[in-house]
């Protein structure tokens, strides 16, 4: 091994602090839990219930947005999340009295929805509930069952399901380029955590270099896999600096 020369598994220490690389669907799925008109420019409000059971021409747009701010206040935009904050401002109660309808089966159970204003519940129907929290029927629907049912609200769609599948695949790859020599910085007031590789080097020659040398097929990846795991684990960059890379 030549002087300053170091083993990137025996050195690395994880990767620097960056934001990490999201795919498109986690892209599409941030944007589609998230407060598309915070300031309600294309709200509207078209109930008039002024009854004892709904209060919803007490609030105001103001009121609104004040309530929907809350509701997207979570950094991370989660489905289940907000499918429990949902959950908590809905009262699912029996029907005792069955009345007989022409058409179609009898309602088993009825919802009442509300939202907190000044640290009260403000009763509302269910068409102005809908409109605040941007959920359609089928999606409340969903969350009425399952509380009717004792069913914790979690979305069963998605989901990590080749993390398992892929953990052989993973560990052949992080060992592969545990295996690469690099060097370490030597500039800097403080001990760099980055380590240095060849710049005749880079992601997609050592991509190639992984899938020739490795001996089961079902080992190897797409190019994708293995630049997300190279960037995402290593803190590993391409220098004029010399380096030896196994053959």
């Amino acid at each position: 091994m030549i002087e300053g020369e170091h083993i990137v598994g025996d050195t690395n220490r994880g990767t620097r602090k960056r934001k990490i690389n999201t795919t498109s669907k986690e892209r599409k799925r941030e944007i589609r839990y998230s407060n598309l008109d915070p300031d309600l420019l294309n709200f509207k409000n078209n109930c008039d219930h002024r009854s004892n059971k709904f209060e919803c021409m007490e609030l105001l747009l103001a009121d609104i947005k004040i309530i929907r701010q809350n509701f997207y206040n979570d950094e991370k935009k989660n489905k289940n999340a907000q499918d429990n904050k949902l959950a908590q401002m809905m009262n699912v109660k029996e029907i005792k009295r069955q009345r007989k309808r022409k058409n179609g089966k009898s309602h088993e159970f009825h919802t009442e929805f509300y939202v907190w204003h000044n640290r009260k519940k403000v009763f509302v129907c269910q068409k102005l509930f809908s409109s605040i929290f941007n959920c359609g029927p089928r999606r409340i629907h969903t969350i009425v069952r399952k509380k009717m049912q004792g069913i914790g609200i979690k979305d069963n769609r998605g989901g990590d399901r080749k993390s398992k599948k892929n953990a052989l695949k993973l560990e052949s790859v992080m060992k592969f380029v545990s295996s690469l020599r690099g060097h370490e910085s030597h500039y800097g007031r403080g001990k760099s955590r980055r380590i240095y590789l060849s710049s005749e080097l880079n992601i997609k020659k050592l991509w190639k270099m992984y899938n020739h040398q490795v001996q089961d097929d079902s080992l190897q990846t797409n190019y994708k896999y293995f630049s997300r795991i190279f960037s995402n684990k290593f803190n590993i960059v391409m220098s004029n600096l010399i380096m030896h890379h196994p053959r």
